[in-house]
């Protein structure tokens, strides 16, 4: 299906026989384009914005890590980081039960949006810990560490939700303000975006 972004629009498969066309049939037709010139700033030359030639260099290397006994132990790291998700959301529905507080859900979202960390009792923002709980199942799938950032706020979240909101506004924006000389420090959003 078509996905327009303002001035832009993509191309959003979902069907395998297609998705294998593109990607390893006819590879050598299509590119990352737009989204590819965009992340590579973000994310540098990794798996996602590089080119097809380092990305199946880089891809060989990283396919026998995933093997049987890999992925049994990954299902029980979902599993586990999965419980600890649903235990804090419990406590919340608990609390909220408790103390019964009501508040204005306009008024909260103004306060979120603004960095504001007064959070009123029974009021999770599920994306947020959903976005944890993926840094906490990566963190130990990938790198063996556990960033515990489903029970405890995360810098690192924080950053990604900057690099993510980044990202959408180069995919929308009409002129790419980000490469003019000097805006990184200039401009506050990106100022914000390289200090995170």
């Amino acid at each position: 299906f078509k996905l327009a972004f303002g001035p832009r629009s993509f191309i959003v498969v979902a069907d395998p026989a297609i998705a294998r066309h593109i990607l390893r049939d006819k590879s050598e037709n299509f590119d990352k384009g737009l989204l590819g010139e965009i992340l590579k700033p973000i994310l540098g030359n990794g798996l996602i914005p590089a080119d097809p030639d380092i990305w199946k260099r880089r891809r060989r290397i990283i396919v026998p890590g995933f093997h049987r006994a890999w992925l049994d132990q990954t299902l029980s790291i979902f599993h586990d980081c999965t419980h600890v998700l649903l235990d804090q959301l419990e406590s919340v529905c608990l609390e909220k039960d408790q103390n019964n507080n009501h508040y204005n859900k306009f008024q909260y979202w103004k306060d979120w949006k603004d960095g504001i960390k007064q959070i009123p009792s029974g009021v999770v923002d599920l994306e947020e810990r959903l976005c944890s709980t993926s840094l906490d199942i990566i963190g130990r799938a990938v790198f063996d560490y556990d960033f515990n950032s489903t029970i405890e706020e995360s810098p690192l979240v924080r950053a990604v939700y900057r690099c993510l909101a980044e990202a959408e506004k180069r995919t929308t924006a009409l002129f790419p303000i980000w490469l003019l000389p000097l805006a990184d420090q200039w401009i506050p959003s990106l100022r914000a975006f390289r200090h995170e």
